[in-house]
């Protein structure tokens, strides 16, 4: 790597962490990061990951969590565990985990890019958009496993990448690992694993050569997948229930969908992928699409990039199903990325050749993809905390601490996700407001924003409402209402099995 390079680099990492880090330690928890956002922390305190204020003893879901967690496999949890060790408990924190996992992913696409593009420019500018992209924003600032499963899955691939075609058993099972380890972050993890395995197969090689490589590639994936067995070990009723539930069951059912309609639900992930990139970003990716296939065709390495881009968006759309989640598109999009950067990067050597000055061309070429990548970047969000920046009711903590001043600190209290994990770190007696249907608690009030009431389907003639904290019509202000619990129901025997 030549030092411009790695400048470009280090510069594009040090805006990314000035952008993103002071929200991801200021704004109240989103979608999921409640529960996965405190995996970390027991792990860091206690060893194993859990999530305390859920203790469901219902089968249908999250039974048990509060013991530990099998609902998704836990590398992405002690990765988190690793940040705490070091800085400390909180959202910030977890999140933290994820946006280093998004910047290894960032310098993979780079050294991706430097390998497959034949125009160098085209590998500064990979990096740019992926790291800027929607596509990796939410996972990278989120306390998720996304991240982490995509960033194990681009390493599997680099690994391919670094063999060449010889078919070194090293790399080989480096690669097999990394998938594992992807696995092992995510389910989703499935989509590298079976890429690289596709990838090995098609080289032309004799079949027993092809069946030897993708062996050893399976056997590392096996590998680095088997790590969770200690884990499993420790408690394989809670696992079987879990993972089956939140996971094979949801294959099963392919989220109410059958083999053909996962196969013929193009439309509905179309929308998703739309919905995630923002048209602007989807119409260069498919730019970059385009041009890939049509060059692969007199190119290896373009060849190779369009079977990774092509494959891993393939398959994510055929497991995903209907699934609403849009995290995991940073998988494909990282492939997406490099294709669009190249055929960028195409384009302006083609007009610089015609037109000469291809400096400024290259410069213009440059401000063009950050403008792309302005719709949806969380511009107005960093504006409005800017501007407001020593107002606490725009800080989600503040919020959070001027709540808890407000409540005896013994009653128990059902919680909105934005607010739990401030509740949970100092030492309230919390449940979360999301499971109530799956808890049975002697709760004292609830806490919680018109969405998450909804949520907790707490019968409404059982509360009183007693104040309002925050403004609804603020959107970068979080708040919830308090309600005081005024009737309680009697007790209904739980015909679940109970934990021992």
């Amino acid at each position: 790597m030549r030092r411009s390079e790695a400048g470009w680099l280090l510069l594009l990492g040090l805006i990314f962490l000035a952008w993103h880090v002071p929200l991801m330690f200021r704004t109240a928890a989103g979608m999921d990061e409640e529960f996965y956002g405190v995996t970390g922390i027991t792990v860091q305190r206690e060893g194993v990951p859990r999530v305390p204020y859920v203790p469901s003893r219902d089968r249908r879901f999250v039974f048990g969590v509060d013991i530990l967690v099998y609902t998704l496999p836990p590398l992405s949890f002690y990765l988190q565990g690793l940040v705490h060790l070091v800085l400390g408990p909180g959202l910030g924190q977890a999140r933290l985990a994820s946006a280093i996992e998004g910047l290894a992913a960032a310098w993979l696409v780079f050294d991706l890019a430097r390998r497959w593009l034949p125009q160098g420019s085209g590998a500064l500018w990979a990096p740019l958009l992926y790291l800027f992209g929607r596509a990796a924003f939410f996972p990278a600032t989120t306390a998720r496993p996304d991240m982490a499963a995509t960033t194990f899955g681009l390493l599997s691939v680099w690994c391919l990448v670094r063999d060449g075609g010889v078919g070194s058993r090293v790399w080989l099972s480096l690669a097999g690992f990394a998938g594992g380890l992807s696995m092992l972050s995510h389910p989703f993890g499935i989509v590298p694993c079976l890429q690289g395995v596709l990838w090995l197969l098609i080289q032309p090689e004799s079949w027993r050569l092809r069946l030897r490589n993708g062996l050893v590639f399976g056997l590392g994936a096996i590998a680095g997948f088997s790590l969770w067995l200690p884990l499993i070990a420790l408690r394989p009723d809670l696992f079987w229930i879990q993972f089956q539930t939140n996971v094979l069951g949801r294959v099963a059912t392919g989220e109410s969908e059958g083999t053909w309609e996962r196969l013929t639900g193009l439309t509905f992930q179309g929308r998703q992928f739309l919905a995630t990139v923002l048209p602007l970003q989807a119409t260069l990716h498919a730019l970059g699409a385009i041009w890939c296939m049509v060059q692969a065709r007199h190119s290896r390495l373009l060849r190779a990039l369009f079977f990774h881009l092509a494959v891993s968006l393939t398959l994510l759309v055929i497991l995903m199903g209907r699934h609403s989640l849009r995290a995991y598109f940073a998988l494909p999009v990282a492939f997406g990325c490099i294709a669009a950067a190249g055929f960028v990067a195409w384009a302006a050597g083609k007009l610089s050749a015609k037109l000469g000055r291809p400096a400024l061309i290259h410069a213009v070429a440059t401000g063009f993809l950050i403008v792309s990548l302005v719709p949806g970047s969380g511009l107005r969000t960093l504006k409005a905390h800017l501007s407001h920046w020593n107002d606490p009711a725009y800080d989600g903590h503040a919020v959070a601490h001027r709540m808890m001043a407000d409540l005896d600190p013994q009653a128990l209290i059902v919680v909105d996700d934005q607010f739990i994990l401030d509740f949970y770190l100092a030492g309230r007696r919390v449940v979360d407001a999301k499971y109530m249907e799956y808890l049975s608690v002697d709760y004292d009030y609830l806490l919680a924003s018109p969405l998450a009431r909804l949520a907790s389907k707490i019968p409404p003639e059982d509360l009183e409402w007693v104040r309002r904290y925050g403004d609804p019509a603020n959107e970068f202000t979080p708040g919830a209402d308090l309600y005081r619990r005024v009737r309680k129901r009697p007790a209904t025997r739980n015909t679940h099995q109970v934990i021992q």
